[in-house]
């Protein structure tokens, strides 16, 4: 843009971030301190001719969405401060440059797409490649697209770019140089071949495992100056690559580890700030008031004060911060505003899940009863009533009870739970409960661990019951527990005080995958979950059934009680 000075920005940017320690986190200021002590560097220098020309290009180009749509990009000094780490930086004598991977990490909604897309169509079109490979790469084609769509918008609303380039769905080509931008799926059919100028892998932190990223690592050796760029928000598994890739660069900004080929730039809140202190927010969130605002955290802090998987997900997303599993889920008071019972009447429509343990151990029935509202003119759920039965050896009770400290004797002298006579659990005594419930409700479904069926399913088929098998994955761990913790929020889950689903309410560990999907775990909370395990499931089937556009017959079809 014509008057700008990227230069003096970059300075003064600099400046303020080392200057600022309250809008500006440890790890930022590391990465603006490596800059000045490189600049001071004898055998680096800084083209600053081709940063201007990076600048005036992507400042030529329009937004297509949101408020900003149709008006020029103009980038903020923390975009200005990467583009020249990355596009400026050579080693002496001009040829090679300095920095070929570069670890961006920044919260959600800080306008990452935008600016990398851009920052991709000026390596397809101004970096002097001939024949450049400029690729989007993500897991799935639909990730991948996001940025490369983003920079189609950008070549479609340019005159001068749509004369110059050949647009196709997943295509931008240069004939004139033969280059081309694309989107990169890790399940896409090959990548051999590959020779890449410029890759944007983005949010590296849902890559399971980091074959992609060295496909196209491998593949860059042909070119002289080709570019990797990782960028993503914080994610919920240390475990994975990208997280191990941040570890490097950490060491790399604070003088841990040497890597000259690696740029770093890490906008997160500081350990010891306090996360529910709006003014530290900004850390994470270089955009705020640009493309984030402050309002929208606020929203977004407000949602997550009660519910520990809502709190990861802000700390995670908005605030950037690399989180495990919270240790409560749902807060205490909440959950016991929520014990009026409601009276379940014969025949009402319900849905089951079953739990079943080793025979030594607590085994759980679930029932749950959708509430539904017709104010829109359409029957919607909009909560449940919770009715479980559990049923436990009397050996555990008299065991257990002492060993653990639960208070199993006191459940069963107020008729809590159901206790079996003898050191196993007799499975006719569970069937038979659920033949009851079935004569008294319309229960349409009873969902059960498909790997853990045992004769009990196979009796309880023979006779009509209506069980069907569920997983335990995400796939269909992930929508019924969300449903579950957004009615326990909204006060929309009544369970009558049962105090044995507190206690194992209060047991969960819930676990989130990379994609932010959660379920709960049993293998890592330290007491039994199975009650909220058997519930969940129970939603789940009704999650399954209540969205048939066409009333669900399958109770009646399956010839129920064939007894």
């Amino acid at each position: 843009m014509e008057g700008r000075s990227t230069r003096r920005e970059i300075s003064y940017y600099c400046k303020r971030v080392i200057a600022n320690k309250t809008r500006h986190g440890k790890l930022e200021r590391l990465a603006v301190l490596r800059y000045k002590s490189d600049l001071k560097r004898k055998d680096l220098e800084m083209k600053w001719d081709r940063v201007d020309r990076a600048v005036r290009f992507i400042e030529l180009l329009k937004h297509t969405e949101g408020e900003l749509s149709g008006q020029r990009i103009v980038l903020e000094p923390w975009q200005l401060f990467i583009l020249t780490n990355l596009v400026g930086f050579y080693y002496k004598g001009g040829r090679f440059r300095r920095y070929n991977y570069g670890y961006i990490e920044v919260a959600r909604k800080n306008g990452k797409s935008t600016f990398l897309a851009a920052l991709g169509l000026y390596f397809l079109l101004m970096d002097g490649e001939g024949a450049a490979q400029v690729y989007s790469a993500a897991t799935k084609r639909d990730q991948a697209k996001i940025v490369f769509d983003c920079a189609k918008r950008f070549v479609i609303k340019n005159s001068k770019l749509t004369k110059a380039l050949t647009i196709h769905r997943d295509t931008l080509s240069d004939p004139k140089t033969l280059s081309k931008f694309e989107p990169l799926p890790a399940d896409a059919k090959t990548l051999d071949g590959l020779n890449p100028h410029f890759t944007i892998v983005d949010e590296y932190h849902v890559h399971k495992n980091d074959e992609l990223y060295n496909v196209i690592k491998s593949g860059m050796g042909a070119r002289a100056n080709p570019q990797l760029v990782a960028i993503t928000t914080a994610g919920f598994n240390k475990n994975l690559p990208c997280y191990s890739l941040r570890k490097v660069g950490v060491n790399i900004l604070e003088g841990l580890a040497e890597d000259d080929s690696q740029f770093v730039e890490i906008f997160t809140i500081d350990e010891e700030d306090d996360w529910t202190d709006p003014k530290v927010w900004v850390k994470a969130n270089p955009n705020m008031d640009v493309s984030v605002s402050k309002r929208y955290l606020e929203i977004e802090y407000n949602q997550a004060k009660n519910s520990s998987t809502q709190v990861v997900n802000f700390m995670t997303k908005n605030l950037n911060v690399w989180t495990d599993a919270a240790a409560v889920w749902i807060n205490t008071e909440i959950w016991d505003k929520q014990k009026e019972p409601t009276e379940l009447t014969k025949n009402r429509v319900c849905y089951g899940g079953l739990d079943l343990s080793t025979s030594r151990d607590l085994t759980v029935f679930s029932l749950v009863f959708p509430e539904y509202d017709t104010s829109s003119g359409e029957k919607q759920v909009k909560g449940f009533t919770i009715k479980n039965e559990y049923f436990i050896p009397r050996y555990a009770v008299e065991n257990r009870s002492y060993v653990d400290g639960v208070p199993y004797g006191d459940w069963a002298r107020n008729g809590h739970i159901n206790v079996i006579e003898g050191n196993t659990i007799d499975y006719n005594f569970i069937k038979q409960k659920m033949i009851e419930a079935a004569e008294k409700y319309n229960v349409r479904y009873i969902a059960y661990d498909r790997w853990n069926a045992s004769q009990l399913v196979v009796d309880g088929l023979e006779i009509g019951l209506p069980l069907e098998p569920f997983g335990q994955g995400w796939g269909s761990m992930n929508a019924p527990t969300k449903e579950f913790e957004k009615l326990a929020l909204e006060f929309d889950m009544r369970h009558g005080g049962d105090p044995v689903l507190k206690w194992a309410l209060g047991n969960v560990v819930i676990q989130m995958s990379p994609s932010g999907d959660i379920k709960v775990v049993k293998d890592k909370s330290n007491e039994k979950v199975d009650p909220v395990v058997a519930t969940v499931m129970a939603i789940g089937q009704s999650l399954l059934d209540e969205g048939n556009t066409k009333e669900t017959k399958a109770y009646k079809d399956r010839g129920f009680l064939m007894i």
